[in-house]
């Protein structure tokens, strides 16, 4: 899943931040024998500061599916430890695994995580909370991917997204349509319904936010799997969230009748 993000690489990363705390720096990790490497590359943007560009041939090498290169690298040394939109799009269009060194603006504290597709097959218990790399929309792909074997589409959002006065603050209400889900009211009294909830049905919830901001995906037994903010992935009783209205959609792949 990460394996090239060894001991050795991240300490290298790491060393070529410090050594240019003022602005970002890149570089690109390389598969050699059966290691990895991690390769300096000159940051060419003219705004170095908060802003990457890799040379042309760097590039080309990056995009490249024949190449040695199997991830990029830049750095975030005043924050944040998170991927911009910028660089959300960025991954996409490049589709290899990108990877961030931040350095936390208040406490010094350094990070060095990786984003992208190859996460989808993360443990799906236990994850810890960042935004975009393993957060609710995350944990949503991944357990579609793994049970189904349907790879949803990526969506570039902000942190916090559902507080924004834009066009971005209703991400799943906007979206899930487009990734072939319906909605449908469920019949929870007759488990022969076509209606009654079954695994694989997603659940979108507005918790403390003007638009709905959470996704779950019912597991059966009347439990869900998600992953709240600030909080490790895992299962909950989907009752709880009933009971306190904070279910507001129950959706599902494909036709329902």
């Amino acid at each position: 899943m990460e394996e090239f993000l060894t001991l050795q690489v991240r300490n290298d990363i790491v060393q070529h931040m410090n050594e240019n705390p003022a602005h970002e720096v890149c570089g690109v990790i390389e598969k050699k024998g059966r290691g990895f490497v991690y390769v300096r590359r000159e940051n060419v943007h003219p705004k170095k500061g908060d802003h990457i560009a890799f040379d042309a041939e760097t590039s080309a090498r990056i995009f490249s599916r024949k190449s040695n290169v199997v991830a990029y690298v830049h750095t975030h040394p005043q924050g944040p430890n998170y991927p911009s939109v910028l660089d959300q799009k960025q991954q996409i269009e490049i589709g290899k695994p990108a990877v961030i060194a931040s350095r936390d603006h208040s406490t010094g504290a350094l990070e060095v995580f990786s984003f992208g597709d190859h996460l989808l097959d993360a443990p799906l218990m236990g994850r810890v909370f960042k935004h975009y790399v393993m957060d609710c929309y995350e944990a949503l792909r991944s357990w579609v991917w793994q049970n189904e074997q349907f790879k949803l589409d990526s969506f570039p959002r902000d942190d916090r997204w559902w507080n924004e006065e834009t066009k971005n603050a209703d991400l799943y209400e906007k979206n899930f349509a487009s990734q072939g889900y319906r909605e449908y009211t469920p019949d929870f009294g007759n488990p022969l319904s076509d209606r009654h909830p079954r695994a694989g049905d997603v659940i979108l919830m507005q918790l403390d936010a003007p638009v709905i901001n959470h996704a779950a995906v019912y597991i059966g037994d009347n439990q869900i799997y998600h992953h709240r903010m600030n909080k490790k992935s895992g299962t909950s009783a989907v009752g709880y969230l009933i009971d306190n209205h904070y279910v507001r959609k129950w959706l599902r792949r494909g036709p329902v009748s």
